[in-house]
């Protein structure tokens, strides 16, 4: 069996894919599987290039466009690998830290303490200023050794988990037929959540690993997209909520109820976000929308997250303050974490 399966989703990503794909060669155990979604340039072309030069090393999956969430549904199912990771089309991993992880994943399976999900932290990387910056929340986690949550410690409102920062037991992801809302962007958060309600332990490698380029306007996360693409969210959001019920919650430890809770609480806030970072009727009724299709689905679990703090602070700021607001709030929290472009 192979160790670890990194899936490249990749969509009209010829300028970057082949230097993504030769920074994941090289390993023992190891499988990449390029999905092309549809793509309409030579994305396709370079993916088979590299499955025709290293056919044991690279699997190819040539598929309609279905948005990134679409390509991880289906690199998942044909993975072999132990662990899986995704990692996109014009980003990188340090091959310190995935040596690191390969060695650390050999160690204990040989102890059979094998954690359900591996986290590390990653590297914001702008080329265009030639700067870099450690992104993670390892301060929070036991290092080098596989916990629960019970010996999590609680994370503050302002820190989570993101995808870069996951690898994830492949069968986890099968055993629970996850499956990522499709042509839409920022299902990784919903990536995220899935994981944590489905996980139960976990290993932090002090290390960062993932190398996430930041600093194009283009992306999905810079602030002029993030007004343009509200609906991608509002939609994201809704499908996340559906993954649990309440009754689901009941059934964990109250500390995963807690943790797992404070995930989707802070993906609520985003969504608030993304529906008030411009100004527009069109964008308030959406937003209302996905209170009234999560309140149909479990109203319980609803009131659990409405009625944490954050929710409530925003809830209370006038209708006329909320764009300029969110907007200068966004930009503070970009800044922090050094995503400001």
């Amino acid at each position: 069996m192979k160790l670890l399966s990194i899936a490249v989703p990749s969509y009209n990503s010829e300028k970057f894919l082949a230097e993504t794909l030769e920074s994941l060669l090289g390993y023992e155990d190891v499988e990449v599987i390029v999905v092309n979604d549809g793509s309409k340039d030579g994305t396709l072309k370079i993916a088979n290039e590299f499955k025709d030069k290293y056919p044991d090393y690279f699997e190819v999956i040539d598929k309609e466009n279905g948005g990134h969430g679409s390509g991880l549904n289906a690199a998942y199912k044909i993975a072999e690998g132990l662990y899986f990771k995704c990692c996109d089309s014009d980003d990188t991993l340090d091959r310190e830290g995935v040596l690191h992880l390969l060695d650390t994943i050999k160690k204990l399976q040989e102890e059979d303490n094998l954690p359900d999900i591996f986290l590390a932290d990653y590297m914001a990387v702008y080329k265009s200023r030639n700067k870099e910056t450690r992104c993670g929340i390892r301060r929070f986690f036991k290092l080098n050794q596989t916990i629960g949550y019970d010996k999590t410690k609680f994370l503050p409102f302002t820190e989570y988990l993101m995808i870069h920062m996951t690898f994830v037991k492949t069968q986890l992801l099968k055993d629970n037929n996850m499956a990522l809302v499709e042509k839409t962007f920022y299902e990784d958060n919903e990536f995220v959540y899935f994981i944590l309600g489905c996980a139960n332990s976990f290993y932090y490698l002090d290390k960062p690993i993932y190398r996430y380029a930041l600093g194009d306007v283009g992306q999905s996360v810079s602030i002029p997209n993030m007004q343009k693409n509200f609906m991608h969210e509002m939609r994201a959001f809704t499908a996340t909520f559906k993954h649990f019920s309440s009754e689901d919650y009941s059934k964990w430890s109250k500390k995963k109820q807690r943790y797992v809770l404070k995930d989707l609480s802070q993906m609520y806030v985003l969504c608030y976000t993304y529906a008030f970072l411009k100004r527009g009727k069109e964008r308030r009724e959406a937003f209302k929308q996905v209170k009234r299709d999560c309140k149909a689905f479990d109203k319980r679990l609803f009131r659990k997250i409405r009625w944490k703090f954050l929710p409530v602070c925003i809830t209370l700021i006038p209708v006329f303050i909320r764009p300029p607001l969110t907007r200068f709030t966004t930009k503070m929290v970009s800044r922090l974490k050094g995503w400001n472009y």
